[in-house]
Order: structure tokens, then sequence, then C-alpha cells
């Protein structure tokens, strides 16, 4: 009895211990930083610089809400389908944009180094991309620095012709496309100059996916919680995506050249678009010939119908805007303009807005419907955290 009470306190140490926090200043890897769950690098040289999260919904360890780690946050409940552990003190709920997926380490393992190990830089240079289409997908995207994200998303460019045939399933160029723009959003380190930059490389990966759709089915949605996905070919002719909020219908009746239309829904605390105000996401649209180029809204009218569920106001006009897609400004939005129909924002009931033509200006941009105008900040305040470094305030 004596061995197996000894043998058990030495089993509880060992637990206490596994739950032990990482002393992030101690830390000089900035794979083995990131991994740590409540350490984030601030710096990269030689030797990196590796500090405690200041952001509340980026801790992934659990003992550090627990035991009130980290000041101003406090513990969640759990969902084990992400990585979200902790909320500011007086939050209840991580904000839909914000959620963080689960690294999946049973597949990953380096942000440079494939299972195979391969190294990215070989992925870039390789005459043979087609030898190593799977091994860019075991690259653990989310621990990348972004000078190995940038290589990434380079190595996914160089291999285009292979991740767009039969033989690469979709979702695993989706799970791409999420942690890449997981990446950009999370990592402190970005100025608007480099994150823009790093955007331009993201959306070129976003044009790998569409490209994928092509040769995969000729209409395909796929919903996921802050970035969503739809693809038609246009004699279609309509493309619905639903979403926890609200749902898009776009329609179209004619058309001057065969060929598809790509949308792609994306939450806007990713570009740092935190506000009451709006009422839908992010949307992209594009529509393209059966060669790749682009299509004039002339040639393809669209029209778009939303609905979207209560608040606790009442709204009688909507508005759109359009952004650029990489936001080289802390904040580029376009002039707002009233959507040509009134819709009135019931508390009691959801909403259905009209049909109406969608802005020639929104195409192949990033357009947001909201009821009031969304201001320009050029300020951006460290007291903004943690969406003062993604783009601008609100």
């Amino acid at each position: 009895m004596m061995q197996f009470i000894l043998l058990s306190l030495s089993f509880v140490e060992i637990i206490n211990a596994a739950f032990t926090l990482q002393t992030c200043n101690t830390i000089s890897n900035a794979t083995l930083c990131k991994m740590a769950g409540n350490c984030e690098v601030s710096a990269y040289g030689t030797p990196i610089t590796c500090q405690t999260i200041t952001d509340c919904y980026r801790v992934s360890e659990v003992q550090t809400c627990i035991q009130n780690a980290i000041s101003g946050c406090i513990p969640l409940n759990i969902d084990y389908k992400y990585e979200n552990v902790c909320v500011k003190t007086g939050e209840t709920s991580v904000p839909n944009g914000l959620l963080r997926f689960r690294r999946q380490a049973n597949i990953t393992r380096s942000p440079d180094i494939t299972l195979s190990e391969t190294p990215v830089s070989v992925l870039t240079t390789t005459t043979t991309p087609q030898k190593y289409s799977y091994q860019l997908f075991t690259l653990d995207i989310l621990l990348a620095s972004p000078t190995q994200l940038s290589a990434i998303l380079d190595a996914f460019n160089h291999g285009i012709n292979q991740l767009i045939t039969d033989a690469v399933q979709p979702k695993f160029l989706e799970k791409a496309v999420i942690e890449t723009f997981q990446n950009i959003r999370d990592d402190v380190t970005y100025t608007l100059a480099t994150r823009s930059a790093q955007l331009s490389k993201a959306w070129d990966l976003v044009n790998i996916l569409f490209q994928r759709y092509q040769n995969y089915k000729a209409y395909y949605v796929q919903n996921y919680d802050f970035i969503n996905f739809g693809f038609s070919d246009l004699n279609r002719q309509k493309l619905v995506i639903t979403t926890n909020k609200y749902e898009i219908e776009l329609t179209w009746s004619t058309y001057a050249y065969n060929g598809y239309i790509y949308v792609m829904t994306l939450a806007p605390e990713q570009f740092g678009i935190i506000s009451v105000k709006q009422l839908s996401d992010l949307i992209w649209i594009k529509i393209v010939k059966d060669d790749g180029t682009a299509q004039l809204i002339a040639d393809v009218p669209v029209s778009i119908k939303y609905t979207w569920v209560n608040t606790a106001t009442q709204y009688t006009a909507v508005y759109y805007q359009t952004f650029n897609k990489l936001f080289s400004t802390a904040y580029a939005p376009g002039v707002n303009t009233v959507v040509p129909v009134t819709c009135v924002y019931d508390i009691t009931t959801i909403t259905t807005c009209p049909t109406f033509p969608v802005p020639g200006a929104s195409l192949d941009q990033l357009m947001i419907f909201h009821h009031d105008t969304i201001k320009d900040c050029t300020a951006i305040s460290s007291s903004n955290q943690p969406y003062y470094r993604l783009a601008k305030c609100v």
C-alpha cells in the first residue's frame, strides 16, 4: 500500500510538471516559442525575442487562463475544435472571426521541413514539383514565421500545375488557405506594409484553390467558421452561401462568355474591422472566362440578395462598401453608398433584402454591407488590442 501511495504521488508530480507554464523570455527558438501556447514571437533575430502573449484569444495553453497568468484574460469553456481557451475579462465568447483552429500535430511537424524531410526551399525550385505536392500539406503553416510563410506560399505557387489536378482534394487547399489567413492575422511582427505583401501571396493561393474547383465540380460550397467558399459554373446561374449570421444568394440570368464565378466570405476581423455596424462578412466576388481572364460586370450582370439574423437594433438603410484586397494603407474603404433598395432591419424577425445588382466596383474586391458609415481611422492605437495590428480600428 505504501508503495502504491508513493507511485501515486510521483504520478501527481509528473502531471503537475507537465502543466508548468513556459517562461517565455528563456526561449530562443521561434517554433518552440509559438508551440508553448502562452508565448509569442515579438521580433525575429538571432536569437528571437519571445514574450508572453497579450491577446487573450491567441492563448492555447489551458493552465494560463485557469491560473490567471495573463492579466486581463479569463478562461473560456473549451470547444475542442479550437485552440481558444481565453477571452478578455468581461467577455463570454470569442468573436467568430478570431477563432483559432487547432494545429494538426498528427500530420504536421515543422513550418519549413516536410514529413519526408524535404525543405521548403526544394519545393520552390524543383523542376518536378508533382513529386512533392502532398509534402506541402504536411507543413505546419500555423507555426510559420513571415519568412517561412512567404516561402511556403511560393512553393504552392510553384506547384500550381499539380495542385489543380484530380489528385488533390480541395479540402487540403482549403485548410492551407484558412491557416494562411489565420497566421497573417495572428502574427504580431507584421507591419501594414509587410502584411499587405504577404496578403498578395495569400490571394494567389486562393486563386489556386478556385482553379482546383473548376476541375472538381460545376457547383461547390464549403462553410467554415471565419472563411467560406463558393464556386459555380456560370451555367448554374445561382450560388448561395449560408454562414452563421447571414446568407447571401448571387444570381445571374445572362453571361457573355462561358466561365466561372468565385465567391469567398471572410470575417471582418481578419482585416481588423471590428464593428457592430456590419451586417455581413467581407465578400469577395470574382468572375472569369474559361481561360481564367476576368469578365466585366457588364458581361455577367450579377444580383445579390442577403438575409441576416436579428440584433437589438432596427435599421432602415443599408450601405455597401468596397475594400482593396491588400489593405496597403491602414484602412482603405470605398465611399459608403446606399444600396438601391431600402431594407428594414426588424428585431423580431429574420430580414431578407430584395435582390439588387452587385455594384461594379465590387468585382474582384472585398465588399461589406453595414448600416452606417464605417469610419476611417488613421491612428492605430495599441490600446485597441488585438485589432490595432491587423489593419485599422473603426
